[in-house]
Order: structure tokens, then sequence, then C-alpha cells
């Protein structure tokens, strides 16, 4: 394969993990408003799990790295299908939509719907 396809290639699979994890992210808000605590967490450590894949690679994703070796280009979005304002805002945006519904899950979860009042006269 020549070095523009496997750019091509690589950009395309970047984008498409990427639009995962948004999926993912915005799954944990809506998961939470449903207080479906099993699905929100099963999002949760999807989400995790790429936030591991960062930490190991000091807050930079892999696949940049791969990219890297295709293209002399370091946009924002070099390594991916994203408009440059989006690509270079991703990161600070996504993990604060990540602590964010992780925290709304935690205070949703905590809210129980009323079983009835026993002792209560009222």
């Amino acid at each position: 394969m020549n070095p523009r396809t496997i750019l091509r290639v690589m950009k395309v699979v970047h984008t498409v993990i990427w639009a995962f994890f948004v999926l993912m992210i915005c799954a944990i808000w809506v998961f939470a408003a449903q207080t479906k605590f099993v699905a929100a967490a099963r999002a949760i450590a999807v989400v995790l799990i790429e936030v591991a894949v960062l930490g190991f690679n000091h807050g930079q994703c892999p696949l940049g790295k791969i990219v890297e070796r295709y293209t002399d280009d370091r946009a924002a979005n070099f390594d991916i299908y994203l408009p440059t304002w989006l690509a270079g805002c991703t990161k600070p945006v996504s993990d604060r939509c990540s602590a964010g519904a992780s925290f709304s899950q935690q205070c949703v979860g905590r809210r129980r719907p009323h079983e009835g009042r026993r002792g209560c006269s009222i």
C-alpha cells in the first residue's frame, strides 16, 4: 500500500473510534437519566479503557503517532477526519463530558423513588 492510502485508512479508523467513544460518553448521560445504572456503568467502563490508553501514552492517542509516519502535516486534525476547530478541542471537551456524565450517574443513582411511608401518619 502506498503512504497516502495508509494515511486515509488510518484517518478513517481514528474517526470511527473517536465517534464510538463520543457515543459512549453520550450514552452515559442517557443511561443515567433513564436510571439504567448497569448500562451506564458499562459505558463508563468502556470510556475508562480509553482513558487508560491515553494515560499510558502521556495523553496522546496512539493512532496519532502511527499517522505521523505518513505525513508531515501537524494540524490539529492531521490524524482524523474532523474540522480543525473540533479536533483541537476534542480532548478537553470529552474529559469534561466524561467526568460530568460519571458524576450525574452517581447523583441520579443516589435518588430512590419513594416506596411508601411506613410509620408515617401524614
